[in-house]
C-alpha cells in the first residue's frame, strides 16, 4: 500500500508520479516494511517502483534502511537500496553504494563501496 500527498497518472500510458509518499509492504510470512520518500514513480505496465529522496524504511522485525533511492523490481520481487545505502539490523551495520535483497534482507547484497560492522559494538 502506499500513498501519497500528491499523485498524477498519465492517461495514455497509467504511469503514477508521486509526491510525500508513505507506504507499507505486507510479506507473505506475516513481516511489514514501512516507509517514506520524497518522491516516486510506478511504471504500470511492469509494476516497478523507483522512490527517490529521504528513503527511510523500517522492517517489523528491526531492520532498518536508508539510501538516496529505492528500486522495486517486481518481476525478481527484489528492493535495492542506491546510493550511499545503509543497513542496520541488531548488530550489523551494512553501507555501500547498492544494496539489494529478494527476501527482505535476510541475506543482502552491497555493490560499491562495501562495508559491514557486525558485532556488540554497532550503533
Amino acid at each position: 500500500t502506499l500513498t501519497a500527498q500528491n499523485m498524477s497518472v498519465d492517461i495514455d500510458t497509467q504511469d503514477t508520479t508521486m509526491k510525500g509518499i508513505e507506504g507499507t509492504f505486507y510479506s507473505e510470512d506475516g513481516n511489514t516494511l514501512s516507509l517514506k520518500a520524497d518522491t516516486g514513480h510506478m511504471d504500470s505496465a511492469t509494476h516497478d517502483v523507483v522512490l527517490t529522496g529521504g528513503i527511510y524504511a523500517e522492517s517489523s522485525n528491526g531492520i532498518t534502511l536508508r539510501a538516496n533511492a529505492l528500486h522495486w523490481t517486481a518481476a525478481k520481487k527484489e528492493l535495492a537500496a542506491e546510493g550511499s545505502a545503509v543497513l542496520t539490523r541488531d548488530d550489523l551495520h551494512a553501507s555501500g553504494d547498492r544494496i539489494t535483497s529478494a527476501d527482505e534482507f535476510e541475506k543482502f547484497t552491497i555493490d560499491g563501496n562495501a562495508h559491514i560492522l557486525k558485532g556488540r559494538d554497532v550503533k
